[in-house]
């Protein structure tokens, strides 16, 4: 059975989000106040698609561990850009979470002359209880 061309990054993918989200919820389970409202996970495709699928699974599973909801938003629009604002404009507290694919972070800055939010500005943080910002 030949298996899909893009096996390989279907499978890196959802194993580099998996340990994001084990890794989150053992940092997390230590304190006290975190969650204390619902997280945002900005998708910036159409829902269906790849990383719209594995947020919401990713949002199943760390609801219920968790005990707070964790809302899959999509932005889709500009190849990215549109969740770039979204992530940009909202508060660095930890309650919003960009799941995305290597596309927009390698392609936007050879397609778009000016981006307001360059990848170098959206960073996966160490202090997961200060300000985690992507995965």
């Amino acid at each position: 059975m030949r298996r899909p061309p893009n096996h390989l990054a279907l499978c890196k993918l959802c194993l580099c989000l998996t340990a994001a989200a084990f890794a989150s919820t053992a940092a997390l389970a230590s304190t006290d106040s975190w969650p204390s409202k619902p997280i945002r996970l900005i998708v910036p495709y159409a829902p269906g698609g790849l990383p719209d699928t594995v947020a919401r699974v990713l949002s199943q599973q760390l609801t219920q561990r968790l005990g707070k909801p964790f809302v899959v938003e999509n932005r889709p629009g500009a190849n990215g850009v549109v969740a770039a604002q979204a992530l940009k404009t909202s508060p660095a507290d930890g309650y919003t979470f960009l799941v995305t694919d290597g596309s927009m972070m390698t392609i936007n800055p050879a397609i778009y002359k000016d981006l307001s939010l360059s990848p170098s500005a959206i960073s996966c943080r160490s202090h997961w209880r200060r300000d985690l910002r992507c995965f």
